[in-house]
């Protein structure tokens, strides 16, 4: 399973605030948009959750390999990465 978590400051003193909602809303509308489509699964199986520390997951065990390992022609090695990195500082 991926999960992956946006952080902003110190978790105990800071709300997440709209810009950490907006980063992870914007990597999980990247994520799907970018994610290889053999029968759907895997596209389908993103989940973005905005309660609390903004979070966004994917359930599929070959989920790691398959966005950012390089085993899909649809998805180049990092592609997970760069996801990630468009969006955060």
């Amino acid at each position: 399973m991926i999960r992956i978590n946006i952080t902003a400051g110190d978790l105990f003193n800071e709300l997440f605030d709209d810009e950490d909602k907006k980063a992870a809303t914007d990597i999980y509308t990247d994520l799907i948009m970018n994610t290889p489509v053999d029968t759907g699964d895997l596209r389908q199986s993103w989940d973005l959750d905005l309660t609390g520390q903004p979070s966004i997951s994917n359930s599929k065990a070959y989920a790691m390999r398959v966005m950012n390992g390089g085993h899909s022609k649809q998805a180049p090695a990092g592609t997970l990465d760069t996801i990630i990195d468009k969006h955060t500082d």
